[in-house]
């Protein structure tokens, strides 16, 4: 008799945004951004000479920030300069970028008790549930950071 199991082969720590849905963790690139970023207009002179253009960056990709925002591609303004849906955090920040609408949707590991609000996979209206530390068996979207508690959650795939 054969055994299946439900094992994940990806995972990527999730950062709750209002902004974006949770990346599939296809990484595009890497990189810092340079103090000089103002506003919404995320800027890294390193990029080069592989540029946004070549990488292949374009609207709606996801950025991940190290200081624990995330949002998406607006337009590539240059080959060394995006516009985001967010702010960018002040100074030198890393940031990663990721392909976006690659999520159909993902289960979650909670790693420390609290409420997640979230849109499920079947697109379904923002709903708030209190999670205890568990894999919690839902496949979803997008976490939202407004109304979340809920720390240490990895998505699965």
């Amino acid at each position: 008799m054969s055994t299946r199991t439900a094992q994940a082969t990806r995972a990527l720590k999730v950062i709750p945004s209002d902004y974006c849905d949770i990346p599939y963790p296809d990484l595009m690139c890497s990189g810092s951004t340079e103090p000089v970023s103002i506003g919404n207009i995320l800027v890294d002179a390193e990029v080069l000479p592989i540029d946004f253009y070549s990488l292949g960056v374009s609207s709606g990709d996801i950025v991940y920030f190290a200081a624990g925002i995330a949002g998406s591609v607006i337009r590539v303004i240059s080959s060394s300069s995006l516009e985001l849906n967010i702010e960018v955090p002040q100074g030198s920040q890393p940031y990663d970028i990721y392909k976006g609408g690659q999520n159909r949707g993902c289960t979650l590991y909670i790693g420390n008790v609290g409420d997640i609000v979230m849109t499920a996979a079947g697109d379904s209206e923002p709903t708030t549930v209190l999670i205890p530390p568990q894999i919690f068996p839902v496949q979803v979207k997008k976490i939202w950071s407004n109304g979340t508690s809920a720390q240490d959650i990895i998505a699965l795939w």
